[in-house]
């Protein structure tokens, strides 16, 4: 009898650790340096964040941590981060079976004057802050933080929030879809020949641009509605089966602004 009892109270000891092992968060962290010559970083993420970050330094630091937030610890064995590089350029894969509920979150450090950065991100957070160059950014279910200093922007998102502040004092070519999700939008500083080019879906839109910039507006409007919080002149409207409307403020040329709002609610404000 005292033989039984110990076994059940091993094989329940036994149950207790797994159970426990089961549902314990652990990770791993990883570093990658790269001091070779490199021009542009291409990024495959899937169920995680990533932070972009430039600094001074002339080379490329990339910080992995893979999470597991339920399963047995060899479950991180399948978790993985690919890193190649190919001319001048690095290849970043994150690769998370279905089956195994993990995370893996990257954080890269770049130079400054990096020429282009492509993100293809799916059930994370997207973080960019002091970099330099040019963005292209396709994104599912991600929230975003950005500040964009760069020349060139494409951003492809869905079911997202994106806050996105652009501060270039060059010339910016801006393209933005934003389907079912919303979109914060500053515009602090930008020179006479830029564009933005905004193409919302079922969702809605803040944009904030600096008093001193002047701009044009041209706005087709498809069963949704769209308001004005500063006074515009040269009004023009045409009402069909959807409505194109266009304005200008200040001295009417420098920035000039194309939106497609289906089904959205866009809002125009003048930053102080």
């Amino acid at each position: 009898m005292k033989r039984s009892s110990y076994c059940i109270f091993m094989i329940l000891l036994s149950l207790t650790s797994c159970i426990n092992n089961f549902n314990k968060v652990t990770g791993i962290s990883n570093k990658y340096r790269e001091k070779n010559l490199v021009n542009s970083i291409e990024v495959e993420l899937n169920k995680g964040n990533i932070e972009i970050l430039g600094w001074s330094q002339n080379f490329i630091e990339i910080d992995t941590k893979k999470i597991l937030y339920s399963g047995l610890n060899n479950d991180l064995l399948f978790i993985t981060t690919d890193i190649d590089r190919k001319d001048y350029k690095i290849i970043i894969k994150t690769k998370i079976p279905p089956s195994i509920n993990g995370s893996i979150n990257l954080k890269i450090s770049v130079p400054y004057n990096l020429s282009f950065i492509f993100i293809n991100c799916n059930n994370g957070k997207i973080n960019i802050n002091d970099f330099l160059g040019d963005l292209s950014i396709i994104n599912v279910e991600t929230d975003m933080d950005i500040n964009f200093y760069g020349s060139i922007l494409r951003i492809d998102s869905y079911s997202s929030n994106v806050n996105l502040n652009i501060k270039n004092l060059d010339n910016t070519d801006a393209i933005i879809k934003n389907d079912r999700g919303n979109l914060f939008l500053i515009i602090d500083a930008l020179e006479n020949k830029s564009f933005l080019d905004l193409e919302t879906l079922s969702g809605k839109t803040n944009l904030y641009i600096d008093k001193n910039i002047s701009h044009t507006i041209q706005l087709v409007n498809i069963d949704g509605k769209y308001d004005f919080q500063y006074e515009i002149k040269n009004q023009k409207t045409i009402n069909s089966s959807y409505t194109m409307f266009s304005a200008s403020y200040g001295l009417g040329k420098g920035l000039k602004i194309y939106i497609a709002n289906n089904r959205s609610e866009t809002n125009f404000y003048l930053l102080p």
